[in-house]
């Protein structure tokens, strides 16, 4: 990532070492988001599931959060790849980064909680 912010600009965007250092809070606010996201997620899918299921809790249930979780890692890698690719807005990139950790944590929440 680091490589792709430093670059000079008909390659990269440029950055400085303290503006690459602040970009490099994306990921801790993602995980504070993903966590949270995926923690209320998770617990609302799995009373969802145990309602059809008469009381019965099966650990496939878990998978619908998983599922969401995929859908999230592609729009989120999508972005960030058409970011660097397409020498779009700081912002894309960040979002891009953000998203596809925010998928991460919310996969991490379903399969381990």
């Amino acid at each position: 990532m680091a490589v792709f912010l430093q670059l000079p600009k008909p390659l990269g965007f440029q950055f400085g070492q303290f503006a690459t250092a602040g970009a490099y809070g994306t990921p801790i606010v993602a995980v504070l988001i993903g966590e949270t996201v995926g923690r209320y997620l998770n617990d609302w899918i799995m009373n969802v599931c145990i309602r059809r299921n008469k009381g019965v809790f099966e650990a496939e249930s878990r998978l619908w959060t998983c599922y969401i979780a995929v859908l999230l890692y592609i729009c989120g890698f999508v972005v960030i790849g058409a970011g660097f690719q397409d020498q779009l807005s700081v912002g894309s990139v960040i979002m891009g980064w953000g998203i596809a950790e925010v998928a991460t944590m919310v996969n991490t929440v379903a399969v381990c909680e």
